[in-house]
């Protein structure tokens, strides 16, 4: 599903029994500046990634640059501020990045599912499968890719698919 967390993704792997179905997952994480919270019987996405490369390099992010944030919480206006400004710094998140990162292939080990895991985290140290880092796919709209770019990055997938053998493509 688009448009979630890392969080969101490891919620999904513990929380949704269906996983245990699959003979294969391909998982893509993405910013780990993306959270969500749950309130009034939903979760909600926080997602800032506009300004992401400043929130991960611990720049001094200017105020006017959390305001599409800032917008989306009414209520929470103040703690998202907060939060951005002065809790969260690139150690944060590499952390947060590398525990679900972990959690996640960990999971799908013990559950025997072979994994092909994804990111579109061009700032990240950790060992994926394919990083779909946006400087270096055909682009569409808001750096998403077009048709060329999905075909080179299915492309990556299969390959990836077909090392491990014993799974069946149809």
């Amino acid at each position: 599903m688009s448009g979630g967390s890392n969080d969101r993704i490891v919620r999904n792997l513990y929380c949704d029994n269906t996983i245990r179905e699959c003979d294969l997952a391909v998982i893509q994480m993405t910013l780990p500046a993306r959270t969500e919270y749950f309130r009034n019987g939903e979760w909600r996405r926080v997602n800032p990634s506009s300004n992401y490369h400043e929130f991960y390099n611990g720049k001094n992010l200017d105020v006017t640059k959390l305001n599409r944030l800032i917008e989306k919480f009414d209520s929470h206006h103040d703690f998202w501020h907060y939060y951005y400004m002065k809790v969260t710094n690139k150690e944060y998140f590499d952390t947060r990045e590398k525990i679900n990162f972990e959690t996640i292939r960990d999971t799908m080990r013990r559950r025997g599912i072979p994994l092909v895991i994804c990111s579109i985290n061009r700032y990240t140290t950790l060992d994926f499968d394919v990083l779909l880092d946006t400087n270096n796919r055909n682009k569409a709209k808001m750096g998403h890719p077009n048709a060329q770019g999905h075909r080179l990055i299915a492309d990556k997938i299969l390959k990836i698919i077909r090392s491990y053998g014993d799974v069946d493509l149809l």
